[in-house]
């Protein structure tokens, strides 16, 4: 009883009234190459996504995910996803390459005191800004982009997605409580 295998396409909701929750421990291979950049850059443009790292916060470095301090702020007006800069713009890049050309997914822990925030954000009521890690998502030039919208849909991305069912997300929250 591991889920129901769903294709990436169907967790799209062009209304942006979708949550995408990722539960990861990010040391997979696919966080290694570009494979689940370019499936959180498509989540990520269709409603509120972040990461949830199964991995303990001391152990974040060891994991494949790139993570940088950012903060998180809530969502703006007719906005579908919480804002997160970095706390860093420039990022010691040169002008070509910062942050305005990159989108950020916040990693968060399996905790209250990590997941209520990243919710009011969503809601559009935090109040301020909150420090979180971030996963920078650099978009594509539109020299690397594909020439068409469904381009790239092929082996270099998943075909289909695990959705865990409710059980099983029970056990995991028991299980890292």
């Amino acid at each position: 009883p591991a889920g129901t295998a769903r294709g990436r396409r169907e967790l799209v909701d062009p209304a942006g009234r979708r949550i995408i929750l990722v539960v990861t421990d990010g040391v997979g291979e696919a966080w290694r190459d570009d494979t689940m950049i370019k499936l959180l850059r498509r989540w990520s443009a269709t409603g509120p996504l972040a990461i949830v790292n199964m991995m303990p916060r001391r152990l974040w470095r060891k994991t494949s995910l790139d993570l940088w301090p950012a903060l998180l702020a809530s969502t703006p007006q007719g906005g579908t996803q919480p804002r997160v800069f970095p706390e860093q713009p420039d990022l010691g890049l040169p002008p070509t390459k910062r942050a305005k050309q990159i989108d950020w997914v916040p990693v968060l822990e399996l905790r209250q005191s990590s997941l209520a925030p990243w919710a009011a954000a969503v809601a559009g009521i935090l109040p301020g800004t909150l420090p979180v890690a971030a996963l920078p998502l650099p978009v594509p030039s539109p020299m690397t982009a594909p020439a068409r919208a469904d381009a790239g849909e092929g082996a270099d991305a998943p075909d289909r997605v695990l959705l865990q069912q409710p059980e099983t997300s029970r056990e995991i929250v028991r299980r890292f409580r």
